[in-house]
């Protein structure tokens, strides 16, 4: 099994963008997320889209709330508009987060035009625990989504761990992908993928990390090659 790598592209700018999204392709990254709350002007989200789609790698495309670790400046009625904007895009996948307003009917509205739909979780603090985690997993799940995103920060190699193993429990049930943030959370990043994660994240460069301890995609790919991936 060859494991997925999700390369962020956080542009500020559609010079800055292209240049990132040119180097996703020459590293081969299976997937890219374009982390459009990283825009200066938001007013330039398409021209960003169109080139990312014409990659012929699928795209992921997120407005990234404030506070879920996004950019993103203006109000939340617009994040949610520039997000359906993108629906009608040709873009392969939107993120978006559990909490926001009616998610479900949002959800809804999202999967009838054919993209899939991932909601996502952030947790900058901690790992919460089996239990917590597996109820967290259902309530996304209910949204009537594609695909459940959850990230936890980890204060211990034991968060890492127990994220493996809620990832290879839920995975039976439905499309998951777990990201542990954090120095310690980076055995879990790179095993996600093997214990049922859809993705794993990596970064261009250490420039251009969009959560804690983000590895590079080159280095995690000589990791791969050593363990035989």
């Amino acid at each position: 099994m060859k494991p997925k790598i999700c390369v962020p592209i956080p542009c500020r700018g559609v010079d800055e963008a292209r240049y990132l999204i040119d180097e996703a392709c020459k590293v081969e990254a299976d997937l890219m997320e374009l982390r459009l709350d990283y825009l200066d002007d938001i007013g330039k989200f398409k021209d960003v889209i169109n080139y990312a789609v014409n990659s012929g790698i699928p795209v992921i495309a997120t407005v990234r709330a404030r506070s879920h670790g996004g950019f993103w400046k203006w109000g939340e009625k617009s994040r949610i508009s520039v997000l359906e904007e993108a629906v009608y895009s040709s873009v392969d996948y939107v993120d978006i987060e559990r909490d926001v307003m009616d998610i479900e009917k949002i959800v809804e509205r999202f999967k009838s035009t054919g993209v899939q739909v991932i909601v996502s979780y952030h947790d900058f603090d901690k790992t919460p625990g089996l239990y917590s985690l597996t109820s967290l997993f259902e309530s996304i799940r209910g949204t009537g989504c594609d695909i459940c995103k959850i990230a936890t920060f980890a204060r211990s190699w034991e968060d890492s761990l127990l994220l493996l193993t809620f990832t290879m429990n839920v995975s039976k049930k439905g499309r998951i992908v777990c990201v542990s943030m954090g120095r310690y959370g980076l055995p879990a990043r790179i095993l996600a993928p093997l214990y049922g994660s859809e993705y794993t994240y990596a970064s261009l460069s250490y420039e251009y990390q969009t959560a804690p301890d983000q590895i590079p995609i080159d280095k995690l790919k000589q990791i791969y090659v050593a363990i035989g991936l």
